[in-house]
């Protein structure tokens, strides 16, 4: 079963504008409290939540696809677990 995870400065940073309530409040309702460390070694700027195991691919896809909607992959890191590694979704 696949790993998802979002970058906890990236969803941090929602709080700052109203108009981004609403991603935020989505994102709350299928992140856990785990923080992960998406490359080993590096600092907080790797640091992710884990998204909790029962949102399925479907759905995780359509959050996927609605955030990139409003930012970039390197504005708003998303990941996946694959082959024992965390990658970057674009």
């Amino acid at each position: 079963m696949p790993q998802y995870a979002v970058n906890l400065g990236s969803m941090m940073e929602l709080t700052r504008k109203p108009a981004d309530l609403p991603l935020l409040l989505l994102l709350r309702g299928i992140v856990t409290d785990q923080a992960i460390c998406t490359e080993s070694g590096k600092d907080a700027i790797h640091t992710a939540v884990l998204v909790k195991d029962d949102v399925s691919a479907e759905r995780w896809q359509a959050i996927v696809t609605l955030i990139r909607k409003k930012y970039r992959y390197n504005q708003f890191p998303l990941y996946e677990k694959a082959d024992g590694r965390w990658k970057k979704l674009r």
